[in-house]
């Protein structure tokens, strides 16, 4: 427990994940302290929906666009906005939406105990803050379920829920949730 946001992460708030997600620490590389980007760039969130797609991006060590091949030789398609294919990456300032079930589906697994469960998953990266364009969110939550995202993201303005970027390399996960 402690505040939902800290101020001092980097040029933007960072809004601190919610009980219930657990943090693994992945390597950052020598270009992210190069670039200072624990300093200079915004922590921000990507959900994930499937293990290929998450090897994936842990094989490439950043986040994937539409058309990028994916470790089994497939493009990997947007299958998340609405039909559309834009070559964007798409984060988020918050797990809160991020980590919807809508993007970061919950996944099966069987843990070593034996015992079947289900998690999201989604990572936390660090986003050049000069490349990126916020938006309000675009799947149409505010229309289909009303007061939800402000009952469940009360700390980011929700008309920059979604950041954008056609820059891949802008984004640098450090973070697996």
């Amino acid at each position: 427990k402690g505040p939902a946001t800290i101020s001092n992460e980097g040029p933007t708030p960072y809004v601190v994940p919610e009980p219930g997600w657990v943090r693994f620490g992945l390597t950052a590389g020598p270009r992210a302290q190069a670039m200072d980007v624990f300093r200079k760039w915004s922590a921000c969130f990507h959900g994930v929906k499937s293990s290929l797609v998450l090897n994936s991006i842990l094989d490439h060590g950043g986040l994937m666009k539409p058309g990028s091949v994916l470790l089994d030789g497939t493009k990997l398609e947007s299958t998340k906005c609405a039909g559309r294919q834009d070559e964007v990456v798409y984060t988020s300032p918050t797990i809160k939406y991020a980590g919807l079930k809508f993007y970061a589906e919950p996944i099966k697994f069987t843990t070593a105990a034996g015992v079947e469960m289900r998690g999201s998953i989604a990572f936390q990266c660090r986003q050049n803050p000069t490349t990126l364009e916020k938006q309000g969110e675009t799947m149409e939550y505010r229309r289909e379920m009303p007061g939800h995202l402000e009952e469940h993201c009360p700390n980011v303005n929700l008309a920059e829920i979604e950041w954008k970027t056609e820059a891949e390399r802008s984004v640098i996960p450090y973070g697996l949730l």
